[in-house]
Formats: structure tokens, sequence, C-alpha cells
């Protein structure tokens, strides 16, 4: 090799070596963004799940006789979560969900009117007005007759992230769990309700 080439080969090696710096330094900041949004949603469900049982509902009080997101906004309908405080409300959004939002739910004023009855509408369309799934009816049993739920058996799911998801407990805790734990390959979509292949998903429902 002459001393020509040389010279030419060493900018393009120190180009090379630099973008493939820039593409790594880029992969480590969408991975630190993604662990931002899980530890953010984990600390919403985890709320949510503090707000529902410090009013008493599973202890003194019967689990709310609704399933899926109309557990989630039955938060709202009884004022457990104001219907106009926008920081309140940004509890029922997942930072990973990239289809629904505050914003595009429509603001405070799309809970204004949010009721029990309507809750109990099944006419309703609630799918835009939280990113959470809640308890469901897929193994027949209503939510006023569930037993206090254990570690087993999650309340409340955020299925934002295609490789895991964030599940809350009525203890009071939300962890992450990721598809291998819950013994699913990566590129498998993770369902809740009756064709989950995941037994404790099986009681979720995101409807």
């Amino acid at each position: 090799m002459t001393r020509r080439q040389v010279t030419w080969l060493l900018p393009a090696a120190i180009v090379l070596v630099a973008v493939v710096w820039v593409i790594d330094a880029g992969r480590m900041d969408e991975e630190q963004v993604r662990r931002g949004r899980i530890m953010k949603s984990t600390d919403n469900v985890r709320t949510l799940m503090v707000i529902l049982t410090g009013s008493g509902v599973g202890l003194e009080k019967p689990w709310p006789g609704v399933k899926g997101k109309r557990f989630v906004l039955w938060l709202v309908a009884t004022n457990k979560i104001s219907k106009t405080d926008v920081d309140q409300l940004q509890l029922l959004f997942s930072p990973g969900d990239r289809v629904h939002s505050l914003a595009r739910a429509g603001g405070p004023s799309a809970y204004a009117n949010l009721t029990l009855a309507k809750l109990q509408d099944p006419a309703f369309d609630v799918g835009a007005l939280t990113s959470y799934a809640g308890p469901g009816d897929d193994v027949g049993t209503p939510v006023v007759e569930i037993a206090r739920p254990t570690e087993d058996r999650p309340l409340l799911a955020d299925l934002s992230f295609p490789v895991g998801v964030i599940l809350g407990f009525a203890s009071g805790k939300a962890r992450w769990v990721s598809a291998a734990e819950l013994g699913l390959p990566q590129d498998q979509p993770i369902v809740v309700g009756a064709a989950s292949p995941v037994e404790m998903l099986r009681h979720l429902s995101s409807r």
C-alpha cells in the first residue's frame, strides 16, 4: 500500500468510526428514552393503584362494578381523580402510548360529564380516555365478587411497550415484566383477555 493510499484511507476510516459512534449513541439515547417512559408509566400505574386502594376499595368497600378501561375511569367518575386537573388526568395515559393521550382525548372537557351511569352504559365508548387496561370478565367472575387480588392477579396493565408490560396490583405495587419473563418471544404482541397465552393476563381487558 502506498503512502497516498494510506493518506486517503485514514480520513475514510475516521469518518466510518464517527458514523458508527453516532449510530450507537443514537441507539443508547433511544434506549434511555424508552426506559424513562417505562419508569414514568410504572409510577402512573402505582399511583392509580394507591388512589384506588386508598379510598377503601377492595378492603371495606367492594371493587367497582365495571371492567376494563371503565375500571380505571371509575376513579374519575367518582372524583378520586379531578375532572379538571390536567396533571391528575395525565395519570390516565402512558408516555409509551402512541395512539392515546389527554390532548387526543379532548383534554379535561372530555371528562366533564363522566359519570358512573355513563361507565355502565355499554354504548359509551371509553377507548380514547385512558391507556390502561383493567380487570376483565373473561373468566366469568364479576369484578364486585373478586376477592382481594394477589401478586398473581394484576388489576391494571400498560400494553404500550412491545417488549413487555407494566402491571399494577392491589398491594399498590407496579412492576415491569418483560416479554421473556412472560414466556413470549419479543416479536409476539402482548395481549390481554381470553386470547392471551399468559394466564395472569387473561384476567384483564383493554376494552
